[in-house]
């Protein structure tokens, strides 16, 4: 498994939903029937903008692959941000065919441009060899200049380059603010630490950021947000704070304040996760176990499980299930009591083995739906079967004793 799978490109895109660069506030504000009368006459940040919205389906329907046209047209009148997208896209394989030198190319075309998410994306292909050399001095070269901008992702990469441990501490702006806030909150005022909270989250400091999204996101001193929500943490994300990862990873998960996206989720938690955060290894591990949003794979689940668990500040309950996963007798079970019930259905599964959906890779929860929904028919059909089967030895037992009250089987069941 790839230690540097961190893309800056995508947290640039979530940085879109968030409001926090100004292109896509621009994109925010506008309308893709405005992005499309500006287009025609040229505008690249317009194409951009339409790229944007077929991307992510706001206020068109979804289509990648023409949000990719856009960011290309837009790539090729040499706008920066569209060119790191048109890297990120070609990396991941989503809309364009998997290129990891088209990736690289585009990236390097941005990052000389100064734009620091791509200077960071093309350090990361270099440390991964992928679409160019392996070369981590070039690596740091491009980190360092994403670094000298304030990335927060280029600042932990490098650390964890240095030291081989966790990242650098990041200092915070608007402490003061922020200890104010704390201060309020800790004395049960959370309305009245909204305030000085949100100053510091304005100013930059990525726990109050994730301090002001988790409010938003439970209701605590302000109406409950999921959008709001959403959008602080991918701030605070952006600025490379592991928490946030975890808590942006699950919205995207459960569908909460953004689109259902299994693929972002696995992201974040990937993001989060190299950056040693517990949580983020928890949910990691378990996107494996269930497939979501990652190929399901019951050994890596068990990998990320172990990190999660381990040291002294490690979770008994990824430790757990990190145990009963190395037994490979044992089913992976469900992500949910939703998935349980519709699979158990109330009934004595003796049917069920340890079958894993190897492999498998879902986007969202209609497909798991889906998958677990072809299970229980599997399931209900094996266990008729083995129920005829008892009754058809039992008939036959009374037949061969000439019984007076065999009870016929009837026909068997069918075997699908």
């Amino acid at each position: 498994m790839r230690q540097w799978v961190v893309a800056a490109a995508l947290s640039c895109f979530v940085a879109v939903s968030a409001g926090a660069q100004s292109d896509f506030d621009q994109c925010l504000q506008s309308s893709p029937q405005d992005a499309q009368q500006h287009a025609a006459r040229g505008d690249a940040t317009a194409e951009y903008c339409l790229g944007f919205y077929y991307a992510t389906g706001r206020g068109v329907p979804k289509d990648v692959a023409e949000g990719v046209r856009h960011f290309r047209v837009a790539a090729d009148r040499g706008y920066a941000p569209a060119q790191a997208y048109v890297g990120y896209f070609y990396k991941h394989g989503q809309g364009v065919a998997q290129d990891y030198g088209q990736a690289a190319q585009w990236y390097r075309k941005a990052a000389e441009q100064g734009f620091a998410n791509a200077q960071t994306d093309l350090a990361l292909m270099y440390l991964d060899g992928l679409g160019v050399p392996k070369d981590q001095n070039e690596a740091r070269k491009w980190l360092h200049l994403a670094a000298a901008q304030g990335n927060g992702q280029a600042l932990n990469v490098l650390a964890a380059l240095d030291r081989g441990g966790p990242p650098k501490a990041r200092l915070e702006p608007a402490m003061d603010a922020f200890e104010q806030g704390k201060k309020l909150y800790m004395a049960g005022d959370k309305a009245g630490a909204v305030r000085p909270f949100l100053a510091a989250a304005q100013a930059g400091n990525s726990q109050a950021q994730i301090q002001i999204g988790y409010q938003y996101e439970y209701g605590e001193g302000v109406p409950q947000n999921y959008v709001l929500a959403a959008q602080w943490y991918a701030r605070a994300a952006n600025l490379g704070a592991p928490a946030a990862d975890c808590n942006l990873g699950f919205m995207y998960e459960n569908g909460t304040g953004v689109s259902e996206d299994w693929i972002q989720a696995a992201r974040w938690y990937q993001t989060g996760a190299d950056l040693n955060n517990k949580r983020c290894q928890f949910l990691l591990g378990r996107a494996y176990e269930f497939g979501i949003g990652v190929p399901q794979n019951r050994a890596s689940a068990i990998e990320w499980f172990n990190r999660a668990g381990g040291g002294a500040q490690g979770d008994p309950q990824a430790a757990y299930f990190a145990r009963w996963l190395r037994d490979p007798t044992n089913n992976i079970g469900f992500r949910n009591q939703a998935e349980h019930d519709l699979v158990i259905g109330g009934r004595l599964r003796f049917g069920m083995g340890s079958d894993d959906p190897a492999g498998l890779l879902f986007h969202n929860s209609a497909e798991r739906t889906a998958y677990l929904m072809r299970q229980r028919r599997s399931l209900d059909v094996r266990e008729a079967q083995t129920m005829w089967g008892i009754n058809k030895r039992g008939y036959d037992d009374c037949q061969r004793n000439h019984g007076e009250s065999c009870i016929s089987p009837g026909p068997p069941p069918p075997s699908q």
